[in-house]
């Protein structure tokens, strides 16, 4: 049975308060799909309307309505605390009367109601986790993208709305400031129990910084007096795949057409990504973007001399690392990045069972102690070099001040000794079990102070760097 407007009430408001503007259709798709007619949302809108002072107003244009809050709306919604403030800001909450009055704005606002919709209709993405137009940080100025949405895969991913209404030139400079903040600082004081991380990776990244760059989405919407979506579309695509940060995959950019995603819904095979090969991606294959610490020509080692880092040049894939602080060269190889992933599982479950067949080396193996050793130094930098912004883009005079700053950072000069001091303690352990179980324990430990990970955490950390040195290339 339907529920009466009195019923949803709360939800109509949040949800205008979410999305600033919409018509009564869109709010029953979002709301009460199943459900045929627009009666209990009209009642609902009607009864929101009625409060002193009103909560909700509306613009009449013709034989359509087209619903906002108003600033008594915005309040009671935000005192709800449902509406979502990814980024630590509840900025771009405005009402949606100037929007619904204005119609370039308005058909703006609608077509990105739209958007979400076919994404809440596929189950990418759940409609109350859409945050329109809120400021971020970066050394260019603020980046405010038209809205930042939480996937139901976990990952975060911007969002663009194209009508035609801003020239190339604009939306070009706005794919510059898109890959500028990735270098943007975090906004306060930030924990004084982990290394430093940029603003996205606060927000978007994850406790264990297991999330990528979010993905730019760019829909194109038609236009009264413009190109059509599919012609502006590929003059976006072709412009946009000669800049740096899309050519160098800094910045994954992805478009589609407001049509292919009322026909087919955004998982499917729906977008065209900037710079790659022709052909329709699903949501879910999209390109990831570079990966500071995975395939970049560029990362640190730890200095044998200074017991800091220095810039070294890695094999592909980031996979096995010269650790010349260790007394000779280390290479860790895939088998042994398993091994060690293994033990640690052992370690977080207490179990020494599986420890001790861990332990028993065969030939030409490392004794575990001494493999563990490796490994945690090997974990260690990428977590350091990655919170300090070192990425294979990074250019030479930029490399030199963030090394210097990491060197000179405690927290870093702590891990060094600890990696030091691990290795020492391998040396001499041979093939002792207690001591590479204390020795996994350190490792743990110290992953936790810089990714605020906990025990229970911990093994979805691990599977997660298991995943990544499994994946092809």
């Amino acid at each position: 049975m339907a529920r009466a407007g009195a019923e949803i009430r709360g939800e109509v408001l949040v949800t205008l308060a979410r999305l600033r503007l919409a018509e009564p259709e869109q709010l029953r798709a979002l709301l009460l799909d199943h459900q045929e007619g627009t009666d209990y949302v009209r009642r609902a809108l009607r009864n929101l309307a009625a409060e002193k002072p009103p909560l909700v107003g509306r613009v009449q244009r013709a034989q359509q309505s087209y619903w906002f809050c108003t600033t008594a709306g915005l309040a009671e919604a935000a005192a709800s605390g449902l509406l979502p403030a990814f980024n630590g800001s509840a900025g771009g909450r405005t009402t949606g009367r100037k929007a619904a009055a204005k119609t370039g704005l308005r058909e703006h606002g609608l077509a990105l109601v739209d958007t979400a919709l076919a994404f809440h209709r596929s189950g990418a993405a759940d409609a109350g986790d859409w945050q329109l137009e809120a400021a971020h940080p970066t050394p260019a100025g603020p980046l405010i993208p038209d809205a930042v949405v939480l996937l139901a895969t976990g990952a975060f991913a911007f969002v663009e709305l194209d009508r035609g209404t801003m020239s190339y030139a604009r939306v070009l400079a706005k794919l510059d400031r898109y890959a500028a903040y990735r270098t943007a600082p975090p906004s306060g004081r930030g924990n004084a129990a982990r290394a430093p991380r940029s603003h996205w990776q606060e927000h978007y990244a994850g406790p264990y910084l297991e999330q990528d760059f979010p993905r730019l989405l760019v829909v194109f919407a038609p236009a009264s007096r413009r190109a059509a979506p599919p012609t502006r579309e590929a003059e976006f695509l072709a412009r946009a795949a000669g800049r740096q940060p899309v050519r160098h995959r800094r910045l994954v950019v992805a478009t589609t057409t407001t049509a292919r995603l009322a026909a087919h819904g955004p998982t499917a095979a729906v977008w065209r990504v900037a710079g790659a090969v022709e052909g329709g991606w699903s949501l879910d294959r999209l390109p990831a973007p570079s990966d500071p610490m995975s395939g970049s020509p560029l990362l640190p080692r730890t200095h044998p001399r200074s017991g800091g880092f220095a810039a070294s040049r890695s094999d592909a894939g980031g996979r096995r690392v010269r650790s010349p602080a260790m007394g000779d060269d280390i290479e860790l190889t895939d088998d042994e990045h398993l091994r060690a992933l293994a033990a640690l599982e052992a370690v977080v479950g207490n179990n020494d069972t599986g420890l001790a067949v861990l332990a028993a080396s065969g030939a030409g193996e490392k004794a575990l102690p001494k493999l563990l050793a490796a490994y945690g130094k090997h974990t260690l930098e990428r977590i350091l070099v990655a919170a300090f912004g070192i990425t294979s883009e990074t250019g030479p005079g930029e490399t030199g001040p963030r090394l210097a700053e990491l060197n000179a950072d405690p927290q870093a000069r702590l891990a060094f000794l600890l990696a030091e001091a691990l290795r020492q303690q391998a040396v001499l352990a041979g093939d002792d079990l207690a001591t590479a179980k204390h020795i996994g324990m350190s490792i743990l430990g110290a992953v936790h102070a810089f990714t605020d990970a906990d025990n229970d955490d911990a093994l979805t950390l691990l599977r997660a760097l298991r995943n990544e040195v499994l994946r092809p290339g």
